[in-house]
């Protein structure tokens, strides 16, 4: 069908309404682009290409579908005419949804039959292009009506503009459009989540300074790889104070907490919306718990709606002998917790706890420190043994402030309370803070030293109070000269120097 320009007349002439921009006016959101060379490139090629129509960009949600494309008509330069289409949710069944703005300015005299309105359209484009290339960017929410499909079909089959589609799939596009993807006249860039390396060069275009090793590490895992998170992720802890700048590099000062996190909040609220009351409750058990055998979670809540999860990218299931389950994205859990009151905290640790609190002596120190989290979030009790085991864990993985919490939960009357004061004194150590640390030991009395029953726990305390009094440099020489030596080395078999302060309650030798 030839179609040429059209004289309008007294029709209505275009105005700047923000639907269509040049491309040499500043796209918005261009942070992503720089690690997405490969895709810009792939669709800078089906752009320019002779017998190719376009490209269709793929993806979840937040992967920055949108920004890319933009992107990529910037990148073609000032001399292509852009016109941006948005498809909302309704778009399928309203006549013309997309191009409502075009229909507009159309004269009456075209609005006469479907194929006047096609040819009008068409010619209109081309009217506004004046002769330059004419690039269509289309955002689709949902499908598209008919009639806006067919319109945009000829004006792509008769060259009157290429077009980059926006879409979560293939199959939220018309189905002319799988024709020419099939036929390749159009490009699918499929789009997935950044990897590390990825995040870091967003970072950088971000914040335009170097980034730390760690920061990137840290935000990688909490959003993963999702760019819209992470630039949500970036204002809300330069908003915090959290995320500063020091001798030309970004780093973190404290762990990433997001409470009142607004951005975020509203992208998972967002989300929140639009799932069942069943999947709701599974993500409010999974953001307490962390993560939940699958046996467990299957015995709680329907199979099919933890399925459903998993298909839907909600859930991931590792491949170990327990199959733990857990929240794909990180920062959903960490969102979630912060609505759960405590009282809906303690309801949903008694469902999966079934009043019976586990063993730690099988657990992981992943597991011990998550189990542990929750029952402080909820404002509950430890027993003794998981207090003084998470406040091991916490040791382990060097969290001496979560280390302390745990350490003082235990009262001077429960058994664990000396192995408590020297996990204590280690989390005090890991501090710098030494005499805190020796302050720690010394709390414990002779009688309850004379008490000990286990030499082992006798062992590690002469062990610990080693390690406190070699960082304090008017204790040391109250060590004995082998420590002073080895450094961090097990305290001897036979006798206790007397400058520890510790006594054995037997004067045989330990074993």
């Amino acid at each position: 069908m030839s179609i040429e320009p059209l004289s309008w007349g007294r029709g209505s002439t275009p105005h700047d309404v923000g639907l269509r921009a040049h491309a040499s006016e500043a796209p918005e959101q261009q942070w992503s682009a720089p690690a997405r060379s490969a895709n810009l490139e792939a669709i800078h090629t089906a752009l320019t290409s002779e017998n190719s129509l376009g490209a269709v960009i793929t993806g979840s949600r937040g992967v920055g579908r949108s920004s890319l494309a933009r992107a990529a008509v910037a990148d073609l330069g000032p001399d292509v005419w852009s016109l941006q289409l948005r498809n909302g949710p309704a778009g399928s069944t309203t006549p013309y949804g997309c191009l409502s703005f075009l229909l507009a300015r159309l004269p009456q005299a075209y609005m006469g039959s479907p194929t006047a309105i096609l040819r009008g359209i068409t010619s209109l484009i081309r009217s506004d292009a004046a002769g330059r290339p004419c690039i269509i960017t289309l955002d689709t929410a949902g499908s598209i009506d008919d009639m806006s499909a067919g319109v945009l079909l000829n004006v792509l089959l008769t060259g009157t503009a290429k077009i980059i589609a926006v879409a979560p799939g293939i199959s939220d596009l018309p189905a002319d459009f799988h024709w020419l993807l099939t036929d390749h006249r159009l490009t699918e860039v499929r789009l997935s989540n950044l990897n590390e390396l990825q995040t870091r060069q967003v970072l950088l275009s971000l914040l335009g300074h170097r980034v730390s090793a760690s920061l990137v590490n840290t935000y990688h895992r909490m959003v993963g790889g999702n760019p819209l998170l992470l630039k949500a992720l970036v204002t809300e802890q330069q908003l915090s104070g959290n995320l500063v700048l020091s001798d030309s590099v970004w780093t973190l000062r404290d762990k990433v907490v997001l409470d009142g996190a607004a951005s975020l909040d509203d992208i998972v609220r967002s989300r929140w919306s639009r799932e069942t009351p069943e999947t709701r409750e599974v993500i409010e058990m999974l953001s307490c718990a962390r993560r939940v055998e699958l046996s467990r979670l299957t015995s709680i809540y329907s199979a099919d709606v933890v399925a459903d999860m998993e298909d839907g990218g909600l859930l991931g299931i590792d491949d170990s002998d327990h199959r733990w389950v857990s929240l794909r994205e990180k920062y959903i859990g960490d969102v979630v917790r912060t609505w759960l009151s405590i009282a809906r905290r303690r309801e949903l640790r008694s469902v999966l706890l079934g009043g019976q609190e586990p063993d730690p002596v099988g657990m992981t120190v992943e597991e011990l420190m998550a189990f542990a989290a929750w029952t402080h979030e909820c404002e509950a009790e430890l027993s003794p043994a998981f207090a003084l085991a998470a406040a091991e864990a916490a040791v382990q993985l060097f969290d001496p402030k979560f280390a302390l919490t745990y350490a003082d939960m235990l009262k001077r009357t429960d058994p664990q309370w000396v192995p408590a004061q020297r996990q204590k004194a280690a989390a005090y150590l890991q501090l710098d803070m030494p005499v805190q640390a020796l302050s720690a030991l010394d709390e414990i009395t002779r009688p309850e030293i004379d008490a000990l029953d286990d030499a082992e726990e006798y062992a590690h305390l002469v062990a610990a109070k080693a390690r406190v009094m070699m960082r304090l440099p008017n204790r040391q020489a109250r060590c004995p000269p082998s420590l002073r030596r080895q450094g961090n080395a097990s305290p001897p078999l036979e006798g206790v120097h007397p400058g520890l302060n510790l006594v054995p309650r037997r004067s045989t030798a330990l074993p």
